[in-house]
C-alpha cells in the first residue's frame, strides 16, 4: 500500500523523502533529516480543495470538498485519488473513535461529562445541517459522515485564491502524519512558488525517528471529536465545562469580565450554546475561572475597596474569598471524580496514564466507542484528581481542612454510626452485668 502511494505521488510531480508505515502508523525518517529539508511535496494538482471540486451545489467549502471525495471514490480505480482513497480508514473504523458516529443514546454513558457531551451533541446538529444543505441527490447520511471525518480529521488550513481554498483543504498523504503536543518536528504550508504543499523539518531528526505534526494547542476533548484519539499526556489537557456548572453571573459582573477578558467566549456563540469556555486544569482552574470565581465570591465591601484590581492582577482578594474559591474548585472536581468512577471499563481496556504515548485504540466496531471513551475518562479523571488534589492543598495552606468527598462523607458517618451502635451494646452489656 506504501509503495503504490509513493508510486502514485511520484507519477504526479510530487516528492517524499520519508517512510509510511511503522507502529504507530505514520511517517517515519528513512535517513538522518536536517532542519529545514522538505519532506514531503504534494501538488496543487493532487490537493482537494473547493475550487477543485466546482461543486455548484454545494453550499459551503467543507461541502465542497466532501462531495468532490464521495465522488472521487464512486469512481473507483478511475479516479486520480484511488490509491490515496484506498488507504483511508473506513466507517467501521470511525465508528470505534469518533462520536460523531457513535450511537447518540449512548453518547452520555460513554462521556459522563455534560460539557463533553453538550459538545459532542453540538458537533451532531452543525454537521447535520451541513448535511441537510445539500439538494438531491445526496449521499448516504453514514456516506457523509464518512466524508465529514475525513475532511474533519485530515484537512489543513489553506488560504489561496489562486486554488478556490477559502480556508480548507486536503493534501494527501500529508494527512498520515501524526500530532505531537509539545515536540512536533513538522510545519506545513503552501509554497507558491513551487505550486505545492510542503511538509518541512523543524528541526533535526535520527533515522528511524517518527517525524509529526502539531495538530493545534487542543485538549483531549477536542482531539476525541475532531481526530477520535486522545492522549496519555497532554500538556494541553483540561476539563470543560457547561454553562450550568459555572456559578450565576450578574450581568454587570459577566459584562465586566467580558470587557477585561476575563469572560465565557463561548456565552454569546449560538454554536457552542451550552458550553463553557471555562474549565478545570490540574493547577485547579483556568485564569478566567479563577478570576470569575473570585468576583463571584467577592462582598460588597471587597469590591468597594479594589477586588477588581486584584482579580485583574490574578492576586487573591482575600483569605476568606480565596477559601470560596478553592472550595468551589474542590467541589467541581469531586462531582466530576464522582460521576466518571462509575462509567464502565471494558476489560480490554488498561486506562493508566503510565507513558507519555498516544493511545491507538483498537479500532473494532463491535466496541462500538467504548475503548476510546475509556480512555478519555482515565484522562479526565487523572487530571481531576490533580484539580481535587490542588485544591486540597490549597485550602489546607489557606488554614480550612479540606472535606471530604461524598463517598468518604457517607463512609464516615456509617463508620460513625457503627461506633454508637458498639457504644450502646457495651453498656447494655455493662449494665446487664452489674444487675
Amino acid at each position: 500500500m506504501a509503495e503504490d502511494l509513493v508510486a502514485w505521488l511520484a507519477a504526479h510531480g510530487g516528492s517524499l523523502l520519508v517512510q509510511i508505515g511503522g507502529e504507530p502508523r505514520g511517517v517515519y525518517a528513512r535517513s538522518p533529516i536536517a532542519a529545514g529539508d522538505v519532506l514531503l511535496s504534494v501538488p496543487a494538482a493532487l490537493l482537494l480543495t473547493a475550487g477543485a471540486a466546482a461543486r455548484a451545489s454545494a453550499t459551503s467549502e467543507t461541502n465542497a470538498i466532501i462531495l468532490m471525495l464521495l465522488g472521487e471514490r464512486t469512481r473507483g480505480s478511475q479516479s486520480t485519488w484511488a490509491p490515496w482513497i484506498a488507504a483511508l480508514p473506513g466507517f467501521d473504523s470511525f465508528k470505534a473513535c469518533l462520536p460523531l458516529l457513535w450511537d447518540e443514546a449512548h453518547i452520555a454513558d460513554l462521556l459522563r461529562c455534560p460539557a463533553a457531551i453538550a459538545r459532542a451533541r453540538l458537533q451532531r446538529t452543525r454537521v447535520l445541517a451541513l448535511f441537510d444543505e445539500l439538494v438531491a441527490p445526496r449521499p448516504s447520511w453514514d456516506d457523509y459522515r464518512w466524508a465529514y471525518a475525513i475532511v474533519e480529521s485530515r484537512a489543513l488550513y489553506l488560504e489561496e485564491a489562486s486554488l478556490g481554498a477559502e480556508r480548507l483543504c486536503i493534501a494527501p498523504m500529508g494527512d498520515m502524519f501524526n500530532h505531537h503536543a509539545s515536540d512536533p518536528s513538522v510545519m506545513a504550508s503552501y509554497d507558491i512558488g513551487s505550486g505545492a504543499f510542503v511538509f518541512v523539518a523543524t528541526r533535526a531528526a535520527a533515522a528511524g525517528e517518527e517525524l509529526c505534526l502539531q495538530y493545534g494547542a487542543h485538549d483531549n476533548t477536542t482531539l476525541l471529536l475532531s481526530y477520535g484519539f486522545v492522549l496519555g499526556k497532554n500538556p494541553h489537557e483540561r476539563s470543560p465545562l457547561c454553562s450550568t456548572e459555572v456559578p450565576a453571573l450578574s450581568e454587570a459582573d459577566a459584562e465586566w469580565l467580558c470587557e477585561n477578558d476575563l469572560g465565557d467566549t463561548h456565552e454569546h456563540d449560538p454554536e457552542l450554546a451550552g458550553t463553557s469556555s471555562y474549565c478545570l486544569t490540574p493547577e485547579g482552574a483556568s485564569f478566567n475561572l479563577h478570576a470569575a470565581l473570585r468576583l463571584h465570591h467577592a462582598t460588597a465591601t471587597q469590591r468597594s475597596t479594589g477586588a477588581c484590581f486584584s482579580i485583574l492582577e490574578g492576586e487573591p482578594v482575600s483569605v476568606e474569598n480565596e477559601q470560596l474559591v478553592w472550595q468551589s474548585i474542590q467541589q467541581l472536581a469531586m462531582s466530576r471524580i464522582e460521576a466518571l468512577a462509575g462509567a464502565p471499563v471494558p476489560k480490554a481496556v488498561d486506562p493508566k496514564l503510565d507513558g507519555p504515548q498516544t493511545w491507538t485504540p483498537n479500532l473494532d466496531p463491535k466496541l462500538d466507542g467504548q475503548v476510546t471513551a475509556a480512555l478519555w475518562r482515565a484522562a479526565q479523571m487523572s487530571l481531576l484528581t490533580a484539580a481535587r488534589t490542588c485544591a486540597d492543598k490549597s485550602l489546607r495552606k489557606l488554614g480550612r481542612a479540606a472535606p471530604k468527598s461524598p463517598a468518604a462523607e457517607r463512609e464516615a458517618s456509617a463508620a460513625a454510626r457503627r461506633q454508637a451502635r458498639g457504644r450502646r451494646t457495651s453498656k447494655r452489656a455493662r449494665e446487664g452485668s452489674d444487675v
